[in-house]
């Protein structure tokens, strides 16, 4: 395995690909752990492993993160041998469930073929503004702390992130972040180029309606996305849905571990934001 296998296929599959240092620091360097596997450069896989909160217990999931299939090699059953793969590393690595935000295509063969199930499709929300540009404002993040974590186990399920998650995710990322603190809270923009926009993001976001408003003014870009947390207060802010839905799947490695429908997703969640 190597990135450049993988980089290469992503620039036949799609037309472009991320820089060798973010392949390697989103497989090198997650606390929790990550792998990544090609078959002879027809197709790649990787699986991200998290912690997360289901039904009041902390799990370690595997989440689906850069599959790719060559173009020619399409038909040939390479991301399903993969797959299962990967999931069988990451049950031996104590994840009990498997979840992923995935591609039209990816989530018919986990979903048709290998047992998977579409959990939801959450809607993507958007702030429109008459504004040119593409940049963050603020200094580069330092770092988090414990006053950042977000540990608790209650609620809707969701990823636990610890201060070194975060550090890994934001800090450390070769992309463009800002820490965004407010009274009760903070949040984390970044931004990139989206479905052909550049546009800002809404990565996490811990507090209410202030911080929010922080977050926006934080990013100079003509629009900016987010997966409300809360729809009524990203509404309030100017926030309105889009068309455009993002597939999250999900397929138990345990099954004595629930799968639930019901969770709370950030755009800092996914692999392209």
């Amino acid at each position: 395995m190597t990135f450049a296998q993988l980089r290469g296929l992503m620039q036949a599959a799609y037309g472009s690909a991320p820089a060798e240092r973010e392949v390697e620091w989103w497989f090198d360097g997650n606390p929790v752990g990550s792998q990544l596997l090609v078959e002879n450069g027809k197709g790649a896989d990787g699986m991200s492993l998290a912690r997360v909160a289901v039904d009041g217990e902390e799990r370690v999931a595997g989440f689906v993160v850069h599959a790719v299939t060559a173009p020619a090699a399409r038909g040939e059953g390479v991301f399903s041998r993969l797959q299962r793969t990967n999931e069988e590393w990451a049950a031996g690595e104590g994840a009990s469930l498997a979840l992923g935000f995935t591609t039209a295509m990816a989530t018919r063969v986990l979903v048709g073929k290998l047992g998977w199930e579409l959990l939801g499709r959450p809607r993507i929300w958007a702030r429109i503004r008459a504004r040119r540009g593409g940049s963050l404002r603020g200094d580069e993040i330092r770092g988090f702390d414990e006053r950042h974590s977000q540990l608790d186990l209650g609620g809707r399920a969701h990823l636990i992130k610890d201060a070194r998650w975060l550090d890994w995710r934001y800090r450390d990322s070769p992309r463009p972040y800002r820490l965004v603190e407010g009274r009760g809270g903070y949040a984390v923009v970044g931004i990139g180029r989206h479905r052909g926009l550049v546009a800002g993001a809404i990565c996490e976001h811990v507090g209410g309606a202030s911080v929010l408003r922080r977050a926006v003014r934080a990013v100079n870009a003509p629009v900016v996305f987010a997966l409300p947390t809360r729809p009524a207060a990203y509404a309030a802010g100017g926030f309105v849905p889009t068309p455009w839905r993002l597939n999250f799947v999900g397929r138990r490695l345990d099954g004595n571990v629930p799968l639930p429908r019901d969770w709370r997703l950030v755009l800092g969640d996914t692999d392209f934001f």
